[in-house]
């Protein structure tokens, strides 16, 4: 499903960029809490 990554969006693309956002924000907010994600692009 999200196989095109981020080079085309549908519609339903901007709630997943929403998504991808919010976890950086999380991730670099709460780093010592959350563990180190897969972020490797």
């Amino acid at each position: 499903m999200g196989s095109h990554g981020m080079n085309s969006f549908p519609d339903n693309g901007l709630p997943r960029i929403n998504l991808v956002y919010t976890l950086k924000l999380i991730s670099t907010t709460q780093a010592p809490k959350l563990p180190k994600l897969c972020f490797k692009s």
